[in-house]
């Protein structure tokens, strides 16, 4: 196990522990479907044919992405600082709320965006651009990752300091 920690530090990642798999791990892999989500919501013909490696056939694609993003995105927001100073109760249900109205909001955004872009209720914009598509709404997903970042750093630094100085 060393040998392998050893070589997950040395290309950037964490040691493989309870806490990083909680923590870290998981939450990539939540990111990693957050993202696979935002492209399949612009673009859902190009996955329509897409065969499952590990989830069940009873269960859809976008379905299987939802649950993915929001348990890591849940548990992202729980390990962060601010969380930290709530009672555990309270941490699962901050958590448990902000990752659903994350994910949702977004699935929202996402179909509200694709009728507009493909022209379901008026004029095309990128109607025919599949592909065009799915990488703006994984772009958009990356860049709304590193929005929901940035602001959780922002309420770290500014709730843990003033936690502290009392």
């Amino acid at each position: 196990m060393e040998k392998i920690n050893s070589k997950l530090e040395q290309v950037g990642l964490q040691p493989i522990s309870k806490q990083s798999i909680l923590y870290y791990y998981i939450p990539m892999k939540g990111f990693t479907g957050y993202v696979i989500l935002g492209s399949q919501m612009l673009s859902p013909e190009m996955y329509s044919n897409f065969h499952y490696l590990f989830i069940p056939r009873i269960v859809s694609l976008t379905n299987a992405c939802l649950g993915t993003s929001i348990l890591g995105s849940g548990l992202y927001i729980s390990s962060r600082k601010h969380m930290q100073l709530l009672p555990v109760k309270q941490n699962i249900m901050y958590s448990v709320f902000g990752s659903s109205m994350f994910n949702l909001g977004s699935v929202l955004g996402w179909a509200l965006l694709r009728s507009w872009i493909s022209g379901e209720d008026g004029p095309s914009i990128a109607g025919g651009a599949v592909l065009l598509r799915a990488v703006a709404g994984g772009a958009l997903a990356v860049g709304v990752i590193k929005l929901a970042q940035s602001y959780l750093t922002f309420v770290d630094k500014a709730v843990v300091p003033a936690k502290s100085s009392k």
